[in-house]
């Protein structure tokens, strides 16, 4: 999907919700680290069921941490965040099986190059495009 500034963003709500979070926090703190579980809340915030009082369960967003950690590996992949341990970025062949603690940010000139992994070109795979 395209916006009016050319810039490919994607059509899941899930993907979009991780870039305006990224995006949002670099422009109020640059440099700031999210979490996926911070990610996995806000949307849970919007989208959960609430309960009598009007509360969103306090564990709703575990069922959205999933596709949030998909959907942030696959941006990171295509080069559109990139993936934190420790505060250093990880390099897309680290990616595979990424477990503990991590965070998101935005892209940024010295991260590791995408193209140093097999099988990806800037950051995007034949597996990667929605049409094909």
């Amino acid at each position: 999907m395209m916006d009016g500034s050319g810039d490919t963003k994607p059509a899941d709500p899930v993907a979009l919700a991780i870039l305006t979070h990224v995006e949002t926090a670099e422009a109020e703190n640059p440099g700031k680290l999210i979490s996926p579980e911070a990610i996995a809340r806000a949307i849970a915030e919007r989208k959960a069921k609430r309960d009598a009082q009007g509360r969103v369960p306090p564990d709703a967003w575990r069922r959205y941490f999933r596709a949030v950690k998909d959907q942030a590996l696959h941006l990171a992949r295509r080069g559109q965040v990139t993936v934190t341990r420790k505060g250093k970025p990880v390099a897309a062949a680290d990616l595979k099986g990424l477990s503990g603690v991590w965070r998101l940010r935005v892209r940024r000139d010295g991260d590791p190059a995408l193209e140093s992994v097999p099988g990806v070109a800037g950051g995007a795979t034949a597996h990667d495009d929605p049409e094909g």
